[in-house]
C-alpha cells in the first residue's frame, strides 16, 4: 500500500515543485505568488518598442518637408544674399512674435491635448472592459462606436459650433464656451483609438488567467485593477500614442473658429499666420510664422515622445507572459 501511494504522490509533489510546470506559471502571472510571499510581479506581452521602417520613413519625409519649407522661405532672390535674408526673416520674426507667445501657445494646446486624453482614458477605459467583459454590450455598442469612429473629427465642428460657441457669442462666456469646444473637438479626434484598443487588449487576456484569478477569488474591483488593467497597459499606451496623433490633428481645427471667436494656441497660431497670406504686404511675415509654428509643434511632439513615450514603452515591456 505504502509503495502504491509513493507512486501517487512522488509525480504530484514534483509538478507542484518544479518551475516550469503548468501551476507555477499561472500562479506567477495572477500575481498570486504574492499572496504566497514572494516578490514576482505580474508580466504581460513584450511590446516591441523599436521604430517600423514605416515610421522612419514617414519622420524623414516629414524632416525633409520641414526643410524644404524652411528652404523656401529663407532662400532670398536674386538681389538679395542668403545672410541678409535670413537675417531678415529672424528680424521679422523677431519684431511680431515673442519666444513668450510661442511658448504660451504650445503650453496653452498641450494643457487641451492633456484634459481631453484625461477624459478620453477615463470613459473608454471603463467601457472598453464593459465591452470586451459582455457579449450583449459588445454587440449592441460596437457597431455604433464603429460608426462613430468613422466619422472625422472635423466633421462635428459646425455641430460642435452650433451648440457651444453661437449661443454664447455676446456674452462673457464665450471664452470658456470656446475652451470647452476645443476640448471636445480634440476629443472626438482622440477617443475612438483608446476604446478599440481597450477593447482588444480585454478580449485577448488568456483564459488561463482569468480562470486561476476567479479560482482564487480575485473578482470585482480587485480584478479589474491587478488583472485587466496591467494586462492592458501596453495596449492603452500604443493607443495613447496613437490618440495624441489624432489629437494633433483635430487641434489645428478646434482653436480657431472665426477672427473674433478663437483660442491661443499653436493651431489658432498657424491659422491666423496663413490668413496674412491674404494680404501681399505680409506674406513674407506669414511664412515665418507659419515655418515657426511647424518647427515648435514639431519639436513639442519630438520631445513628449522622447520624455514620456519612450519611457512608458520601455515599463511596458515589465508587463509581459513568461513562456
Amino acid at each position: 500500500m505504502r509503495r502504491y501511494e509513493g507512486r501517487l504522490i512522488s509525480p504530484v509533489t514534483s509538478f507542484l515543485k518544479s518551475e516550469k510546470s503548468y501551476f507555477n506559471r499561472v500562479v506567477e502571472i495572477t500575481r498570486l505568488r504574492r499572496l504566497l510571499h514572494a516578490r514576482e510581479r505580474l508580466r504581460f506581452p513584450e511590446r516591441i518598442t523599436r521604430i517600423p521602417l514605416w515610421g522612419k520613413l514617414a519622420s524623414y519625409a516629414i524632416f525633409l518637408s520641414l526643410v524644404a519649407v524652411a528652404l523656401a522661405i529663407i532662400i532670398p532672390p536674386k538681389s538679395q544674399s542668403i545672410e541678409n535674408a535670413i537675417a531678415t526673416n529672424f528680424s521679422l520674426l523677431a519684431n511680431n512674435v515673442t519666444a513668450l507667445d510661442l511658448f504660451l501657445n504650445t503650453l496653452l494646446s498641450v494643457s487641451r491635448l492633456a484634459t481631453a486624453y484625461c477624459i478620453a482614458l477615463a470613459w473608454t477605459l471603463g467601457a472598453g472592459i464593459l465591452i470586451a467583459r459582455s457579449s450583449r454590450l459588445s454587440r449592441w455598442l460596437v457597431p455604433i462606436f464603429d460608426i462613430g469612429q468613422s466619422i472625422p473629427a472635423t466633421a462635428l465642428f459646425p455641430l460642435v459650433i452650433i451648440l457651444l460657441v453661437d449661443p454664447f457669442r455676446n456674452t462673457p462666456y464665450l471664452g470658456l464656451t470656446l475652451n470647452i469646444a476645443s476640448i471636445v473637438l480634440i476629443l472626438t479626434g482622440m477617443q475612438w483609438y483608446l476604446l478599440f484598443n481597450i477593447v482588444g487588449a480585454v478580449n485577448s487576456v488568456p483564459n488561463d488567467l482569468l480562470e486561476a484569478s476567479h479560482a482564487y477569488g480575485v473578482r470585482g474591483g480587485r480584478f479589474v485593477k491587478e488583472i485587466l488593467v496591467p494586462a492592458s497597459f501596453p495596449t492603452i499606451l500604443i493607443g495613447s500614442i496613437q490618440a495624441w496623433g489624432g489629437g494633433w490633428n483635430a487641434l489645428i481645427v478646434s482653436e480657431y473658429v472665426s477672427a473674433d471667436a478663437n483660442v491661443q494656441g499653436l493651431g489658432s497660431f498657424l491659422v491666423k499666420a496663413t490668413n496674412l497670406e491674404a494680404n501681399p504686404a505680409l506674406v513674407a511675415l506669414a511664412n515665418v510664422e507659419i515655418f515657426a509654428a511647424l518647427l515648435v509643434m514639431t519639436a513639442t511632439v519630438l520631445i513628449i515622445n522622447r520624455l514620456v513615450w519612450r519611457r512608458m514603452l520601455r515599463k511596458a515591456d515589465k508587463y509581459k507572459f513568461e513562456a
